[in-house]
């Protein structure tokens, strides 16, 4: 039975798409995705020890033929002959995903679904930069907060509040972002101006967000 966090990856992968996961782990949910996908998964880890655990379970689950380990860094592994299109990572901080993403290999990529560990905000303003749109996303909690995005090639715009925050609003992560502003903003008084109008403008927009939210939430009962 997959985590929370890895089943809402799950919800954006479709029968068709041809996945390379990158930073595979224990191929978990590799193994959930091939049950129900007809292509072939390539699976890739830098860490050997990661990677034979992969190929374990992979065994176990009798799915050889249809989730393929490699071993090496990003889409390095990855020949001019393989096909995919989608790519997945996740329990990667954003500068690891961003450095993964400046592969040649990446031109090769329609989809990705991103599961950062931290600075979402960079990653989906160097997403929008470099020719993908944010279409979906979905925060989640398991044991901490998980943002899971879904992006494809295209051309967006978004406004500062969703570049910083997301398109989503889970009011509950709000709160959260909200108290640690909050608990910042207090540190600051007195000591570093520039830092307290930045930590200031945080709050008002997640402030914002969520108000928006709150009263969306009254409407829709």
């Amino acid at each position: 039975m997959l985590s929370i966090r890895l089943n809402a990856i799950m919800k954006y992968i479709n029968p068709n798409d041809h996945i390379i996961d990158v930073g595979c782990d224990h191929a978990l949910l590799d193994i959930e995705i091939a049950k129900e996908n007809k292509n072939i998964i390539y699976v890739s880890d830098i860490n050997r020890n990661a990677l034979n655990n992969a190929i374990k379970n992979i065994n176990d689950s009798k799915l050889n033929d249809k989730v393929i380990p490699l071993l090496g860094s990003g889409l390095e592994v990855l020949n001019s002959n393989e096909s995919v299109d989608t790519l997945v990572i996740s329990g990667m901080g954003t500068i690891n995903i961003i450095n993964i993403i400046k592969n040649k290999n990446f031109k090769k990529i329609r989809k990705c679904v991103f599961q950062a560990n931290n600075n979402n905000n960079l990653l989906r303003k160097y997403m929008l930069f470099h020719g993908f749109k944010l279409l979906h996303e979905n925060i989640v909690k398991d044991g901490r907060f998980y943002d899971t995005m879904e992006y494809v090639r295209g051309f967006q715009m978004l406004s500062i509040s969703s570049i910083k925050y997301g398109i989503v609003a889970n009011n509950e992560y709000l709160k959260y972002l909200i108290s640690n502003e909050e608990s910042i903003i207090s540190s600051l008084k007195g000591h570093n101006i520039s830092l307290l109008i930045n930590h200031y403008f945080n709050y008002l927009l997640l402030a914002k967000k969520l108000k928006k939210s709150l009263r969306f939430d009254n409407i829709s009962k």
